[in-house]
């Protein structure tokens, strides 16, 4: 990985690489700057990306690849834990060269050019915790 990282205050940015795994990268950082929560925002391109829609009804995600350079119009997340781990929950807005735009919840994307994220760090843990009702790891505060 070939990640940059600077800190600031509360403040974390990530510039990310060709090649590197937004997701992972993301989680890899939570972890070494002992991260519990925060918010995310970031920009860029990617060359394939796995995106996602939760059916309630189903409760399926639906997931969606792609393999083409795409820009990343948004993404944005928050980070908490689960199970005293870091856990991501990421969205993204995705364009391609036609201007067709896909979005739908980030389960991976590799960068194609460059990524730069922004971490906005929580002070208090934000753990998550799964609810049988919805069949998805809530927010538990």
């Amino acid at each position: 990985m070939q990640t940059k990282l600077l800190h600031h205050g509360q403040v974390l940015a990530l510039k990310l690489d060709i090649g590197d795994e937004i997701v992972s990268c993301v989680l890899q950082a939570a972890r070494e700057y002992a991260i519990a929560s925060g918010t995310l925002s970031g920009l860029g391109a990617v060359r394939s990306a796995e995106i996602g829609l939760y059916d309630p009804g189903d409760r399926q995600y639906h997931k969606t690849s792609f393999v083409q350079p795409l820009e990343i119009a948004s993404l944005t997340g928050n980070l908490s834990t689960k199970g005293g781990e870091p856990y991501a929950h990421l969205h993204i807005v995705l364009g391609d060269i036609h201007g067709n735009a896909f979005a739908g919840h980030l389960s991976a994307a590799v960068v194609g050019a460059t990524a730069e994220l922004f971490i906005q760090i929580f002070p208090d843990v934000i753990e998550r915790v799964f609810s049988d009702d919805i069949g998805l790891n809530l927010m538990d505060f």
